[in-house]
């Protein structure tokens, strides 16, 4: 392998996360103030290949990281309130459903670290995807780590922490986050207005 093999083969890998039009349309999108232009900051991730369904709301810009094809893994679906900023680590797959709330500084994480031997505990990259159903509520500050699955009107509560599944129609809280309580689905809670 010659100099420019080298050269070209260092420079593929160092320039493996940067993605020009993401980084066009991030700079455009922190030009915008967070409580204003909506439709134009959802149009501009859109440009970038974010898929976004109708009629979310993005106040404020994403925190887009990982390597490859990012763009692609990121799924919003529609009617959902994103109050950003908010970090996605993209090595797999983030899908939104719709009618999901995402309070500000949420972090979703879908890279971490086999645990390696006591010279360097942390060890092999690996990633897994997260998906949060439809309808629930992720609060602000907390954490998904990776490969958990979020089920439809569940609720994430402020700064915790989720290590795995939450079950529909759940609150979950604390570090790591445990269920505290269960909601009414969405049926039940229109049978009991309807009552009254």
């Amino acid at each position: 392998m010659g100099l420019l093999d080298k050269t070209v083969t260092v420079l593929r890998e160092e320039l493996a996360g940067v993605h020009p039009r993401l980084i066009l349309v991030q700079g455009l999108v922190r030009l915008i103030p967070n409580l204003a232009g909506i439709r134009a900051r959802r149009w501009l991730y859109r440009l970038a290949g974010v898929q976004i369904g109708r009629g979310t709301t993005i106040f404020g810009h994403l925190v887009i990281t990982g390597t490859g094809p990012v763009h692609r893994r990121l799924e919003i679906g529609q009617g959902c309130i994103i109050n950003a900023p908010i970090h996605l680590n993209l090595g797999a797959s983030i899908r939104l459903g719709d009618g999901v709330a995402v309070g500000p500084y949420a972090v979703f994480v879908t890279d971490s670290h086999q645990l390696g031997d006591s010279t360097f505990r942390a060890g092999e990259v690996f990633s897994a995807p997260i998906e949060v159903g439809d309808g629930a509520w992720i609060g602000t500050g907390a954490m998904l780590l990776p490969g958990v699955r979020v089920g439809p009107g569940a609720v994430v509560a402020a700064g915790a922490v989720v290590v795995k599944d939450v079950p529909a129609d759940t609150l979950v809280a604390g570090v790591p986050a445990r269920p505290v309580k269960e909601l009414c689905p969405a049926a039940e809670a229109l049978r009991r207005m309807a009552a009254v």
